[in-house]
């Protein structure tokens, strides 16, 4: 009997172990195989996008993985460790690397958690438990982690540092830094004093890369147009952006996704479905453009008319209105 609780208690330590390599290697149970390669198409080819792109934002709806997808682009890079079918940019020294969040919190919550893995459970993010090399926590956030030093395969240290959009431009300003990942969307001001962290200072460096993935629920704002052009996303310049929706990935169901379509107002369900940049949370009409557009027709004579126009030294703006009596409604028209 001592013998068998002997043997149990051995085979229960090996499954612990087994257990922990298992979750310190997160990174590996993703984009694994082939199949699940393929079907995550679109966030492959973000990550092919890098060769080419200096800038590159994916526009992500709600629950599409884009936060996957930035923190194991940023653990490739801090490690080194770039798995066989990898087709994007490689840094082939240790960098120096930003991970940045709307706020303290949501840095620790998310970007952080999915680096590093839970407060209590650290080294079970994307970063390997065993490529990490120094922790040193932030003071004034609980559990929330300032910068780590990461083992590269090359033998250096890579450094990469937490910060949140709240510490504005200025807690942004400052080194030479090789990989950025903003996680949502940041101010212009922020995004652009990025961008020129990622400039060379000599010709031994590599070029900087950046990555956004957000959810665009500020709309067309400068940020997102900026990676537009006439509202469509396009390659141009060094700029790269790619729409992912929830029928570009596999892990929603369609009884899931016709759940939250319901739970989500009109206005906002381009932006938290598609990935594509509509009206967004902060919208003073919180309608749809769908609701207000008809298909074209005959304007009858006996609707009442009337015009409204704005006269400037270099512009006149004009709109003529037309109202249906019988059914009580205005249309905008052409004339």
């Amino acid at each position: 009997m001592l013998q068998t609780e002997q043997h149990l208690d051995e085979y229960l330590t090996i499954l612990q172990s087994i257990n922990a390599d298992v979750q310190g290697r997160q990174i590996d149970r993703y984009y694994d195989t082939p199949k699940n390669r393929k079907q995550y198409q679109s966030h492959l080819n973000v990550f092919r996008a890098g060769n080419d792109f200096r800038e590159r934002c994916m526009f992500g709806g709600n629950r599409t993985g884009k936060s996957h997808s930035g923190s194991v682009e940023m653990a490739y890079h801090l490690t080194g460790q770039y798995p066989g079918w990898w087709k994007g940019y490689r840094f082939t020294k240790p960098i120096r690397a930003w991970a940045a969040g709307e706020t303290r919190d949501a840095t620790r919550d998310i970007v952080q958690d999915k680096l590093l893995g839970a407060p209590h459970a650290i080294g079970q993010g994307m970063i390997p438990k065993e490529c990490i090399v120094q922790i040193r926590k932030r003071s004034g956030t609980p559990d929330a982690i300032d910068t780590v030093q990461v083992r590269h395969e090359s033998g250096g240290i890579s450094t990469l540092q937490f910060k949140s959009f709240a510490e504005g431009r200025e807690g942004f300003q400052g080194q030479r830094i090789d990989f950025i990942w903003l996680d949502e969307e940041p101010s212009m001001a922020i995004f652009q004093e990025c961008l020129m962290r990622t400039a060379k200072t000599s010709d031994t460096e590599q070029p900087g890369r950046m990555l956004l993935t957000l959810t665009p629920m500020k709309g067309l704002s400068d940020v997102a147009n900026h990676f537009l052009i006439d509202g469509r996303m396009v390659e141009h310049g060094d700029r790269y952006a790619t729409q992912v929706g929830w029928d570009d990935i596999p892990h929603l169901s369609k009884k899931e996704k016709n759940e939250l379509m319901l739970s989500i107002p009109k206005h906002q369900r381009d932006a938290r479905s598609k990935g594509y940049p509509s009206l967004g949370a902060g919208a003073v009409y919180t309608y749809s453009e769908d609701d207000l557009v008809c298909d074209a027709f005959k304007v009858q004579p006996y609707y009442w008319g009337g015009y409204g126009m704005d006269v400037g030294w270099n512009a006149t703006a004009a709109v003529f209105i037309r109202y249906d009596r019988d059914n009580k409604t205005y249309y905008v028209v052409d004339g």
